[in-house]
């Protein structure tokens, strides 16, 4: 998530899913949803802090 909040300040959210579009390969449906049920979670370093507020409304317009 953060990697996509970082690109998404200098790539629109739709321009993404356009060159994703282009540049897609068919996933393995099965596998993915075997790796999302594990709730896959992990640490970030940063060189500068996240607002929360900010992560918050970011992750909101996704959904």
């Amino acid at each position: 998530m953060v990697d996509l909040y970082y690109i998404t300040g200098d790539v629109p959210l739709e321009r993404l899913f356009a060159i994703a579009d282009k540049k897609r390969v068919p996933v393995a449906y099965e596998k993915f949803l075997a790796i999302n049920i594990q709730d896959i979670q992990g640490e970030v370093s940063l060189i500068s802090e996240i607002l929360q507020d900010e992560l918050t409304d970011f992750l909101k317009a996704l959904t």
